[in-house]
């Protein structure tokens, strides 16, 4: 009895040796096999220089103004594309940090919604200061260190975190190149479904083990064309750990200042909006509920129907000027829920 349970000890623990010799195999033969292998040129060179800050990348050139087709892109003396501000604040000062769609990507600049959000507060009779700070292409690790490094300078009252879902999809990184003196890199990982369900050992072998990488990627397929129209109810992506990570640090960082912090989670264009960029929708609004900061989901806003959604977009992830206008009263609304009607509600 005791042989044959020895037996069995040494046959499981040869199958657990060559099943790490072959995850060792994978990760020494082909390392990236898990990795983006996309580059992203500037679309606006122009507008851009490598930043002292590391973490950022990248950020505007202050002063510099491109026009492309027909749109007029200036950056101000603070490196946002935003008017003219004062160091020194005047009023209740709210700053908004986002991406490419607080940036005004492919829009005149009095379409986006924060130039129209300051508009519609100024036409209620509570003209709050609204700073725009959107960098196109930043992500919620970026955005953190725009807030630290930058934001609180200007001594906020509340901060806006645009939200994006592109945010979980990579961790964006840095390659010189001659031409245009840097590119855009995806460094994170690459959706991955899982076929076994997520659990914390499931979730464990995702982030460390090659092998069971590759075996829920190839599975899945399978899967599906066994099962028809069956699809895995999460996915796995290295971004998504990172955007979660930022988003808790900066809801600690501002904790400890004055300064209050919501958020605006902006949706894909319904039709585009399906796995995995679902999945993770439900975890960054659970995790802002979970951390208590108040959200301005705008899903139903863009998305009402699939009909009237058609006419709010530009393309899947940014929406055009009527778009950006219903935004602007939902955040009109929804800052003066936080900070009060005429201030009444600051503490």
């Amino acid at each position: 009895m005791k042989k044959a349970f020895l037996r069995i000890l040494i046959g499981l623990f040869s199958v657990a040796v060559a099943l790490a010799g072959v995850d060792l195999l994978l990760g020494l033969v082909d390392p990236n096999r898990f990795t983006p292998k996309n580059e992203h040129p500037f679309q606006k060179p122009a507008l851009y220089r490598l930043s002292k800050i590391k973490e950022l990348g990248y950020e505007h050139r202050a002063e510099t103004k491109v026009d492309i087709g027909g749109i007029s892109y200036r950056i101000n003396r603070l490196g946002f594309r935003d008017i003219e501000h004062r160091f020194r604040k005047t009023d209740e000062r709210v700053i908004i940090v986002g991406d490419s769609i607080t940036f005004g990507w492919n829009l005149p600049l009095e379409d986006t919604y924060p130039y129209q959000t300051r508009e519609k507060l100024k036409s209620q009779g509570r003209p709050l200061e609204i700073m725009a700070m959107g960098i196109t292409g930043y992500n919620l690790m970026q955005e953190h260190f725009l807030i630290k490094e930058r934001a609180l300078r200007y001594s906020p009252d509340l901060i806006v975190l645009q939200i994006c879902l592109n945010d979980f999809e990579k961790a964006l990184g840095i390659r010189p190149d001659p031409k245009q003196q840097f590119l855009l890199t995806q460094s994170g990982e690459i959706f991955i479904p899982y076929v076994f369900k997520k659990t914390k050992l499931s979730h464990w072998l995702m982030a460390r083990s090659y092998l069971f990488k590759l075996i829920n990627l190839k599975l899945a397929p399978l899967l599906g064309r066994q099962h028809g129209e069956s699809a895995p109810r999460d996915f796995y992506s290295r971004g998504s750990e990172t955007a979660v990570d930022y988003l808790r640090r900066t809801k600690a960082l501002l904790a400890g200042t004055s300064c209050r912090f919501a958020a605006v989670l902006f949706p894909f264009r319904s039709d585009d909006m399906g796995h995995p960029y679902s999945a993770f929708y439900r975890t960054i609004l659970k995790e802002l509920e979970d951390q208590s900061v108040p959200t301005l989901d705008l899903n139903d806003t863009l998305n009402p129907s699939s009909e009237i959604s058609k006419t709010l977009w530009i393309d899947y992830l940014h929406p055009n000027r009527a778009g950006n206008q219903l935004v602007a009263e939902k955040l009109a609304d929804f800052i003066l829920s936080i900070l009060g009607e005429k201030g009444e509600g600051r503490e």
